[in-house]
């Protein structure tokens, strides 16, 4: 469940009261900050308990004084494989409750022990995750949704530890590139899957930014991006005109004017097509016997210009 707060002040009360949220829904209610994600590099991993929450936290404090009252750290741990490796030193995974706070922690860098550590934000898009059940790339172990499949033979009716074929290589297939003829395990190196996988880490690794955005900073793209076009009725042309942060376009939208002539004696609805005699022109034989020529109106009561006049004679009935 995600809530909503109105203001900085309602948000702090609430996570600071752990009794407001047993008595808003449950007993085994709790508050779980949205936390950014910083990575120290290089810090010794027996120096940083991750089961030991409160007190490895206190240990950051008193080792680095100045954050105490800039940053709040919800909590610090390792990546699973750091410890399945049993590595010496690793990145310390630091949780911080906003961007702000996680800046501040990424600008100043992290003292422990006689070492400073240097410090970066973490991004899920820079790393190679893969499913331990069904070995594909778009998740994790933990949102699964499909069976356990063998990353050995393929299988799809047993795991990969209950496997007969592990110490086979002739037999081994992969799941995830389907490639007959490749006898590799869904892990291995020279999948080409796994391949274009760290590619696209390694790209998003170069491209990612040195710091997380902050509220403010977002706010005020969103309102860019929202702001509406001012209008200028008075201007019939589009000119661009200047202001601090960019330009506007000032425009009117003229509507074309169709001039008719109003003729009352002449039933518009009738299926007849009208003639000129209808509309109220009366035409003259010239009596000139040198050249004929051609039948004019005469009377030009009804026009009442000779921009109308013009309109109506090239209609094209």
């Amino acid at each position: 469940m995600i809530i909503r707060f109105k203001d900085k002040e309602g948000k702090e009360k609430w996570e600071k009261s752990p009794e407001l949220w047993k008595k808003a829904f449950r007993q085994e209610a709790r508050c779980q900050a949205r936390e950014y994600i910083v990575l120290a590099f290089g810090v010794q991993v027996e120096s940083i308990d991750q089961e030991e929450q409160a007190k490895s936290i206190e240990e950051i404090y008193t080792q680095n004084p100045l954050l105490r009252n800039q940053v709040r750290i919800a909590r610090v741990g390792w990546a699973k494989r750091t410890l399945q490796q049993g590595r010496v030193y690793a990145a310390l995974h630091i949780g911080v409750t906003s961007p702000e706070q996680a800046n501040v922690l990424i600008e100043q860098g992290l003292h422990l022990g006689e070492v400073h550590h240097h410090c970066e934000p973490f991004f899920k898009e820079c790393q190679v995750n893969q499913c331990a059940k069904c070995y594909e790339y778009t998740h994790i172990a933990k949102y699964c949704q499909k069976g356990a499949c063998c990353g050995y033979c393929a299988s799809k009716g047993h795991a990969s530890k209950d496997c007969i074929k592990q110490g086979i290589k002739e037999t081994h297939k992969c799941i995830v590139c389907k490639d007959r003829k490749a006898n590799h395990t869904a892990w291995a190196q020279e999948c080409p899957v796994r391949r274009r996988e760290q590619e696209r880490a390694r790209q998003a690794y170069k491209l990612r930014p040195k710091q997380f955005q902050e509220r403010k900073q977002a706010q005020e793209q969103v309102q860019e991006q929202v702001q509406e076009p001012r209008w200028d009725n008075q201007i019939d042309t589009i000119s661009p005109t200047s202001s601090g942060k960019g330009s506007d376009i000032d425009m009117e939208i003229e509507t074309p004017r169709v001039v008719v002539p109003s003729v009352p004696e002449f039933d518009w609805t009738a299926g007849k097509e009208p003639t000129l005699p209808d509309l109220g022109f009366v035409f003259e034989k010239s009596e000139s016997s040198q050249s004929k020529r051609k039948e004019r109106p005469t009377n030009l009561s009804v026009a009442k210009g000779t921009q109308e006049l013009r309109t109506v004679a090239q209609w094209k009935w």
